[in-house]
C-alpha cells in the first residue's frame, strides 16, 4: 500500500510538471494603463502580458479608435476598418493582412475569457496609429494619424470638379455658382434661389457611422427657416446611380404658404466623410431634376 501511494504520487507530479510546460506563459497585469491620445481606456478583460509581448483587448480599442469592427465566428476572423485602413486578423494566426499586405507577429491574436487579445504592434500596422511602451509605468501609448484622404473640390467658371469625390459638375444655362464656402463644396442655384443644388462633404464624429444612423440626424434637423418649415421624409430610401457611383436617397417634401417643396438627398459614404448632394426644388420646377442630376459627370 505504501509503495503503491508513493507511486502515484509521482505520478501525478509528473503530469502536472507535463501540464505546466504546455501552458502558455501569462502574466495577468491588471496594471497596465492604455492612452488613447491621452485618454486612459478601460477594459472588461485587462491587457496582459503573453510571450513577453504586451496584449490589449481588440474590440475596446478598435472602436474606441473609430474603426468598424466585424466578428466572424465560423473562421473565428476579425476584420477592422478605419479611414481607408483594413486589418484582418485570425484567432491563433499570427500572419495578418493590412490593406492586402500580409504581416507576420511575433504572438498571434488569442481568446482570453471570450475577449479577443491582439498584440500592441497589430494596432500600429494595422490603424495607421503610433504605438509606445513605459516599462516603468507599465504604459501603452496609442497616438492616431489622420487618415482623413480628402481634399477640397475646386470651383470653377463653369462649374466644379473633385477628384477625392470622383465628381464633376457643369453649370447648366440660367443658373450660377455659389460663393467659395468652407461648409459645402459646392452650390449653384437660378438666380431665384430654387431650383438649387448643393455638394457636402462633412466629416464624421466616428467612422462608424452608418448611413442609416446618418439619416437619422438629417432627418432631425429638417428644420429651417427659423422652423417655419418642417420636412416629412419618405419612410424608405431607394438606391441610386449619380456619375457612376451608388448612392441613398432620401426624398422629402413641405410646404410653404401655397408653394410645395421638395427635396431629394443623395448620400454615400467616403472614408470618414459623408457625401450629400441635395437638390432643392418646387413640384413646379420637379421635371428639371432629371437634365440637372445629368449635369454631373464622372471626374
Amino acid at each position: 500500500m505504501k509503495k503503491g501511494y508513493k507511486k502515484s504520487i509521482c505520478v501525478l507530479l509528473a503530469l502536472l510538471f507535463t501540464v505546466s510546460l504546455l501552458v502558455i506563459p501569462v502574466m495577468a497585469e491588471d496594471n497596465i494603463t492604455v492612452l488613447l491620445n491621452g485618454t486612459a481606456l478601460s477594459f472588461d478583460v485587462p491587457p496582459q502580458i503573453i510571450n513577453d509581448r504586451t496584449m490589449v483587448p481588440m474590440r475596446a480599442i478598435f472602436e474606441a479608435m473609430g474603426a468598424v469592427v466585424d466578428w466572424n465566428g465560423d473562421t473565428k476572423t476579425v476584420t477592422a476598418e478605419r479611414g481607408g485602413d483594413v486589418i484582418i486578423m485570425q484567432i491563433d494566426n499570427a500572419v495578418i493582412t493590412v490593406n492586402g499586405r500580409e504581416i507576420t507577429l511575433d504572438v498571434p491574436p488569442q481568446i482570453v475569457d471570450d475577449r479577443t487579445l491582439i498584440p500592441v504592434r497589430a494596432v500600429a500596422e494595422g490603424l495607421s496609429a503610433t504605438v509606445g511602451w513605459d516599462g516603468d509605468t507599465k504604459t501603452v501609448t496609442i497616438t492616431t494619424v489622420d487618415t482623413d484622404k480628402y481634399v477640397k473640390g475646386i470651383l470653377t467658371d463653369t462649374g466644379f470638379e473633385s477628384a477625392y469625390l470622383n465628381l464633376r459638375f457643369t453649370l447648366p444655362d440660367g443658373y450660377v455658382m455659389g460663393p467659395n464656402d468652407s461648409s459645402y463644396e459646392m452650390l449653384a442655384s437660378t438666380p431665384s434661389g430654387s431650383p438649387n443644388v448643393s455638394v457636402i462633404a462633412e466629416k464624421l464624429t466616428s467612422s462608424a457611422v452608418t448611413e442609416e444612423q446618418y439619416i437619422e440626424t438629417v432627418k432631425s434637423q429638417s428644420k429651417n427657416l427659423n422652423g417655419e418649415i418642417s420636412y416629412t421624409f419618405d419612410n424608405e430610401t431607394t438606391a441610386v446611380e449619380l456619375a457612376g457611383e451608388n448612392y441613398i436617397k432620401l426624398s422629402a417634401e413641405a410646404y410653404y404658404g401655397d408653394a410645395e417643396l421638395m427635396k431629394d438627398i443623395l448620400m454615400r459614404k467616403i472614408d470618414n466623410r459623408m457625401v450629400l448632394i441635395t437638390f432643392s426644388y418646387t413640384a413646379d420646377t420637379s421635371d428639371e431634376m432629371e437634365a440637372l442630376m445629368a449635369c454631373f459627370t464622372e471626374f
